[in-house]
Parts: C-alpha cells; sequence; structure tokens
C-alpha cells in the first residue's frame, strides 16, 4: 500500500487558484460531509444557507441515489453539479450561477424584442408611406370619376407607376376616351338625321304641288299617245317620292335599286343610246337593309363621268350591280364600262373620298384648310358607310383606264328589323 499526501490546492487548483470565477465555486465534500471552498468571492456571502443545501442533497444522494441540481435563495438561481470522488470517499459539487446566464438571456431577449419593435415600426411606416400613396391616387381617381358621372368634359387621367391602380386608371381613361368617341359619332349621326329631316320638309313643302302638275303632264301625255314621255314621268315621280319620304335612315335593298332603275330611265331621255342597267342580285338579298341613298350616288357618279363629255352618242353603255357575300359581310360591286381613270386621277380620287375632315370644310366639300376636292358624292358616301357601321366598311375604287371603273362598297348584312347576320 502506497500513501500519498497532497495538498488541495494542488488536487483541486480551481478551487484555491487566484483567478476568480464570479459565475461558478468549486466545493469539496469528505466523507463527514465537510465542505472546503475558497474563502473570498464565495457564494456562501450571500447565499448563507448555500452549503447547508449541498450538505443536505449530499445526504439525500447517499440515502437515494437522487441529487437536485436545482437550486434557488434569495431570488438567485444556481445549479449544482454533483461528481462522485469514491476512490477518496469525497464528493465535488460546482455551484453554477445563473445570473450572468439570465441577464444574458434578458439582453438576448430585449434586443429581440426591440428588433421586433423596430422591424414593425418600419414595416408600418413603410405601409403607411405605400397606402397614402395608393389612396392619394384612389382619391384621384375616385374624384374624375364623380366628374365623369355629373357630366363633365373629360379631359385626360393617368397615375405614375404601375400597380393595380395605375391598370385601372389606365382601363379606366380609355374607357372615357371610347365613350367619347361614341358620344361624338351618336352627336354627328342625330345631326346627320336632322340635317336630312330639316331637307325633307323643306322639299315636302310643294310636294304634293309637284305630284300634282306631274300626274296632269303624265295623263296629257298619255291622251296625246306619248308613251315614252309618260314613262318617264312616272319615273321621275317614283324618283321625287322616293327622295322626299325620308322616314328613317335605313331602307330595303330593293326600294334603293327601284330608285336607281327611275333615275336610269329618267337619265335616258337625254341619250341617243340609253344606258343599260345590269342587275345581279339575287333574291334573298333584295331584303337586306342598306341606307338610304347609299347607292344611287355612286351610280349617278358613274352616269356624269364614266364617259367623256360629248360621247353622249356611244353605244353599248352599260351599269352593272353586283352583290356577294363573304364571312358575314355584303360586297356590292357597280361597275361601269366607261373611260376608266388613270392612275394619277385614281390617286387623286382616292386621296378625296379617304381624306379626313378639315376643320372649315363646307357642306360642298371645299375647305380653307386644303382639302382636295373631287369625289364628294363618293366620299358622302363613304363617310355615312363608316359613321354608321365602323371602319371597317365604305368604299374602294379600281378602275382601269380606257376601259372600266368598279366601285366597291362593303357592308354588314343586316336586315331590316336590324338583327346581324352570322
Amino acid at each position: 500500500m502506497i500513501q500519498v499526501d497532497m495538498l488541495l490546492s494542488r488536487f483541486t487548483p480551481k478551487t484555491y487558484t487566484d483567478v476568480r470565477d464570479n459565475q461558478s465555486q468549486m466545493f469539496i465534500a469528505g466523507e463527514d460531509l465537510q465542505l472546503f471552498t475558497r474563502a473570498d468571492n464565495s457564494f456562501v456571502q450571500g447565499n448563507p444557507q448555500l452549503t447547508g443545501a449541498i450538505a443536505g442533497r449530499l445526504r439525500q444522494y447517499a440515502e437515494t441515489g437522487e441529487w437536485d441540481i436545482h437550486y434557488k435563495e434569495k431570488g438567485n438561481s444556481f445549479l449544482l453539479i454533483h461528481t462522485p470522488l469514491t476512490e477518496i470517499g469525497a464528493s465535488l459539487v460546482n455551484v453554477v450561477s445563473m445570473e450572468g446566464v439570465m441577464k444574458d438571456i434578458s439582453h438576448t431577449r430585449n434586443l429581440i424584442i426591440g428588433l421586433n419593435i423596430g422591424f414593425i415600426v418600419l414595416v408600418t411606416a413603410i405601409a403607411y408611406v405605400l397606402n397614402a400613396f395608393i389612396l392619394k391616387n384612389l382619391r384621384r381617381l375616385t374624384e374624375t370619376m364623380k366628374k365623369a358621372r355629373r357630366g363633365e368634359a373629360y379631359t385626360g387621367f393617368s397615375i405614375r407607376g404601375g400597380g393595380e391602380v395605375g391598370e385601372l386608371a389606365h382601363h379606366f381613361s380609355k374607357l372615357m376616351n371610347t365613350i367619347n368617341t361614341l358620344v361624338a359619332q351618336a352627336v354627328n349621326k342625330e345631326a346627320l338625321s336632322k340635317e336630312a329631316e330639316l331637307r325633307t320638309l323643306h322639299n315636302q313643302i310643294d310636294a304634293h304641288f309637284l305630284y300634282n302638275t306631274l300626274e296632269n303632264i303624265k295623263m296629257l301625255a298619255e291622251i296625246e299617245n306619248q308613251r315614252g314621255i309618260s314613262d318617264a314621268l312616272t319615273s321621275l315621280g317614283g324618283m321625287m317620292r322616293y327622295n322626299f319620304k325620308w322616314s328613317g335612315e335605313y331602307v330595303k335593298l330593293r326600294d334603293e335599286i327601284r330608285h336607281i332603275e327611275n333615275y336610269i330611265e329618267v337619265m335616258n331621255i337625254r341619250f341617243e343610246y340609253p344606258i343599260l342597267l345590269e342587275l345581279e342580285v339575287a333574291a334573298p338579298y333584295l331584303e337586306l337593309e342598306v341606307l338610304k341613298m347609299s347607292l344611287q350616288p355612286v351610280v349617278e357618279n358613274s352616269v356624269k363621268h364614266a364617259w367623256a363629255a360629248g360621247e353622249e352618242e356611244l353605244q353599248n353603255r352599260s351599269i352593272r350591280i353586283q352583290i356577294s357575300e363573304a364571312d358575314g359581310d355584303i360586297f356590292i360591286a357597280i361597275r361601269d364600262n366607261g373611260f376608266g381613270l388613270t392612275p394619277e386621277r385614281l390617286t387623286e380620287l382616292h386621296s378625296s373620298i379617304y381624306a379626313k375632315e378639315e376643320p372649315g370644310a363646307d357642306a360642298s366639300g371645299s375647305s380653307t384648310g386644303g382639302y382636295r376636292g373631287g369625289g364628294i358624292g363618293l366620299r358622302n358616301v363613304h363617310q355615312r358607310l363608316q359613321l354608321f357601321y365602323g371602319e371597317a366598311y365604305g368604299l374602294e375604287v379600281q378602275s382601269q383606264a380606257g376601259e372600266w371603273t368598279t366601285v366597291f362598297m362593303t357592308l354588314p348584312k343586316v336586315l331590316l328589323t336590324g338583327d346581324r347576320q352570322t
């Protein structure tokens, strides 16, 4: 047997070291539960019951083998870490103060809470700024809508940036522009209708007198056995009735064609060789709805300009009207076998027909704004078709110099009831 004597300061240097750890303290207990530890900076000075608690727990451990690690005194929490030294019949107890840990935990908790509060404040400030910006744009849009609802003129509205509000403002602006366009078209249509009504009322003042006079002249022609004059007067009377009776903008195609036939019959009185009117129109198309006085001006244009002045004696003069259908639209071709147009003259005619309305233009088509004259009748028909049917419809002129000229008219297939046929 060997006996070794050693100082406790060497056996447990941490217990007697000069380097003090304020967060922990080592206790050594012998078999008689006598405790040995450092005297300075000891937890025992502020917690006098600590040594009794350690001794009591050592006795409990010796009896039951259970060790309670937690200890609390005067609001201070400690961890009691027990290590048995069975070889020498002693025990080593390390007492760790939880004060520093709790301070660190408290500091960390306060830091997290502070960061959360700062983050919430920052998010709230950003949300407030964005909300104020969005609400400002919404208020502007709402005020603009209120003005539009009250009937005030819409002068435009825009919002910088994107997002739902910007997209809503964009579509609202497009909607208002469309409404303004439709209102302008409706006003224009109303003005044209009123003008037509005024013309009709003005012409009807002496209509009955003219009808009676024509009937009397017709009867005299029949008495004198002048059948040609009688037929011409009948056609002229039919034209007058068609012009004076303006009950609406739309008529059946058969009525417009009948009016053209009367017009050709009246015009043929002045020609040695009459103009032949050829109709290639299927019976179902005669019930279609067309604008009143839309085909007759085109035929009249051919009668006046297709053949050169002084060439009325030319034979085999004809005007052909053909109707076809495609994709729910009607195509009417009015073709004459006249002298046609040169490419330069055709270009001028297109410029005249498709020219936009210039400020200062009078009813005859002349303008101080530089409008190029010519093709007034065709231009008026083209504008009426686009006004009532849309910009997809209208007139197109094609010609071969010295041979022919064809005016193509495009309009939707619509019955007189107003139902669009598909």
